[in-house]
C-alpha cells in the first residue's frame, strides 16, 4: 500500500495580506482548519479566506479539488467569509 504525502503549510498570524503578497500563502481563518479537522475532510476553502484573493491564484497553489469546490456543494459550512 502506497501512502499519500500532503505537502501543504497552516500559518496562522495576523498579518495575512503581508503574506499572501510577499510569499503567496494562502490567507485561510483557523475555522477552516477546525472545520476540517471535525468533519475528517477537506471543505471548501471560499468562505474562510481572509482578504481577497483572486480564484485564479488560489487554483496556481495546487490545494486539493475538494477545498477548491464551490461552497454551493458544501451546504453546512456555517461560517461567512472574513474579508
Amino acid at each position: 500500500m502506497q501512502s499519500k504525502v500532503c505537502k501543504y503549510c497552516i500559518i496562522v498570524c495576523n498579518h495575512v495580506s503581508e503574506l499572501w503578497e510577499s510569499c503567496g500563502v494562502l490567507p485561510v481563518g483557523h475555522e477552516w482548519v477546525l472545520e476540517c479537522i471535525g468533519r475528517y475532510q477537506i471543505i471548501p476553502i471560499w468562505s474562510f479566506l481572509t482578504c481577497a484573493v483572486s480564484e485564479d491564484q488560489v487554483r496556481t497553489l495546487g490545494f486539493p479539488e475538494d477545498a477548491l469546490a464551490n461552497d454551493d456543494d458544501d451546504d453546512e459550512t456555517v461560517v461567512e467569509s472574513q474579508v
